[in-house]
């Protein structure tokens, strides 16, 4: 690898008067400035690729985490349904076709909940588009 300075130094052989002719000395910056764009183009693609390979990893890591954290809530909920449950049918001695009943009114209000809020925003998001247009 080459110094900064050395790299723009003329290189080539000198004519015996020392002096090189212009169109020799053109042709060689030229030759050097093309390799220097080359190690640079080079230098330029390695960092795009290791931020590349970088980005990839994290986002594989958070795929792996989100997804094994998605099965433990899984199991988390099924435990807190069997609790529930447990509490409704021995503990409060409530019949479990009524409980069963219970668990099913509630998911229909909690799903009825979360359209009607989902609605509400989408409906947010289109009103100052609409405002917008018409001032």
């Amino acid at each position: 690898m080459t110094i900064a300075a050395e790299s723009y130094a003329p290189t080539g052989p000198p004519s015996p008067n020392g002096v090189q002719p212009p169109h020799a000395t053109l042709g060689v910056q030229f030759h050097e400035i093309f390799e220097t764009f080359k190690r640079l183009t080079s230098l330029q693609l390695s960092i795009w690729m290791s931020q590349v390979k970088s980005a990839v990893m994290r986002i594989v890591l958070f795929a792996i985490l989100s997804a094994v954290a998605f099965v433990f809530v899984i199991m988390a909920v099924i435990f807190l349904y069997a609790g529930v449950f447990h509490i409704l049918t021995d503990l409060l001695h409530v019949p479990t076709v009524w409980a069963l009943l219970i668990f099913a009114g509630v998911h229909l209000i909690t799903a009825g909940i979360l359209v009607v809020v989902a609605i509400s925003l989408l409906k947010k998001r289109k009103d100052p588009e609409k405002s917008e247009k018409h001032s």
